[in-house]
């Protein structure tokens, strides 16, 4: 499987501006309009005018804009319907999967361990995958039965079970190529009272590769040890066959997750 993203997002920079640069501070006494400790009659507008962002970011990537994410899915699956008497019928399964671990297609990946403070970076320190270890306990049992309790067999219960494993984590504009030394952010905040950087200035150098050690952007991390998302899903259902041909069903079904892929 493969998946190529454009990785690069605000390369030329993005500022905020809010109205504290160009409003006046009130100080510790109130006045008409002008509550303590606050900031009177300000314009987002005018702070841009005079050039003074409130906040600004900028992310560079440093070895091509495209990103080839790389993996592989392994799948098997066996049933079995097993009629054990003319009134119940099992039906017996299950499946089993392996996906790799995410790799980039020029090594272009770096994962941040949180436990070790080290920086996975791959065909440096460490392989393809980043130190992400295979996950091989995707094992998916499946269950159904259809049951006929009375004498008429115009009454049928049926019902399912099943666990399923949720490979989303392969997919999204994030991700682990977001990281030093294949990308270099740089953003800034001011008080309000001293500008960081003014569109005079506008954004530093941002095109040379960081030292890890005193990079100041934002990290990107997986789980080394990562298992992927568990969905189980079950239902039950009693049909009733009415007059001219007429089937009257009521039913449940429901759904539970864990581990379920909450960040990109």
């Amino acid at each position: 499987m493969q998946e190529n993203t454009l990785g690069d997002f605000f390369f030329a920079g993005s500022f905020s501006f809010d109205p504290n640069f160009t409003g006046q501070f009130c100080g510790t006494s109130s006045s008409a309009g002008c509550a303590g400790n606050s900031i009177f009659e300000g314009s987002a507008i005018a702070s841009v005018l005079v050039g003074l962002p409130a906040s600004g970011q900028r992310s560079d990537e440093l070895n091509g804009y495209i990103r080839g994410r790389r993996w592989k899915e392994y799948r098997g699956y066996a049933e079995d319907k097993w009629i054990v008497t003319h009134k119940l019928t099992l039906n017996l399964g299950v499946a089993y999967g392996v996906t790799t671990p995410l790799s980039e297609s020029a090594n272009r990946f770096a994962n941040f361990d949180f436990k070790t403070g080290k920086l996975y970076v791959a065909g440096q320190n460490a392989d393809k995958n980043v130190g992400i270890q295979y996950d091989f306990s995707n094992i998916e049992p499946r269950f159904g039965f259809s049951y006929s309790p009375f004498q008429s067999e115009k009454t049928v219960f049926r019902g399912g079970y099943g666990i399923f494993h949720d490979v989303s984590a392969q997919s999204g504009a994030g991700g682990l190529q977001q990281n030093p030394p294949f990308v270099n952010e740089y953003g800034f905040s001011s008080d309000n009272i001293t500008p960081v950087r003014t569109l005079a200035t506008g954004f530093p150098d941002n095109s040379k590769p960081q030292d890890f050690a005193t990079y100041t952007g934002n990290l990107t991390a997986e789980d080394v040890n990562y298992k992927q998302g568990l969905i189980q899903q079950y239902n039950v259902n009693i049909q009733q066959l009415l007059p001219d041909s007429t089937v009257f069903t009521i039913a449940y079904a429901a759904s539970h997750g864990t581990r379920l892929l909450d960040k990109g």
